[in-house]
């Protein structure tokens, strides 16, 4: 999720569809029909990035390419990606039942029930 206020006063710069048709890779023809866009994402980044202007599509474009810990977390934003605190890594999913080799869950009983994994051979036991 990016937190960006759009600027509705400013008119839309023409490249603004085209970074939506890059980065999708296809964009409608004047048929209906899906198509090659004609700019590339390596082309509209080094032309978004060379923008100069100060109003929210120049800081938004430049922004939408800026890479690294000095990118700001969105274009008007004075923090700094890499002024975050680093981000915890998710914990493992849980495995389904199959995984050892039981059909279901038993939540209903709080004594553990020992199950033969008849493929494997290995006792294993559930809560």
């Amino acid at each position: 999720m990016w937190d960006v206020v759009v600027d509705l006063e400013s008119p839309l710069p023409a490249w603004v569809p085209e970074l939506a048709e890059a980065v999708g890779e296809r964009k409608f023809n004047e048929e209906g029909v899906l198509v090659v866009p004609d700019k590339s994402i390596i082309e509209l980044r080094s032309e978004l990035l060379a923008l100069k202007g100060d109003d929210f599509w120049s800081r938004f474009g430049r922004w939408f390419f800026m890479r690294g810990p000095e990118r700001t977390i969105s274009p008007d934003s004075h923090v700094t990606v890499g002024e975050l605190p680093p981000v915890r890594p998710r914990p493992p999913p849980t495995p389904e039942p199959e995984a050892f080799g039981v059909k279901e869950w038993n939540h209903k009983d709080s004594h553990k029930e020992l199950t033969q994994d008849k493929k494997a051979g290995a006792s294993i036991a559930m809560e």
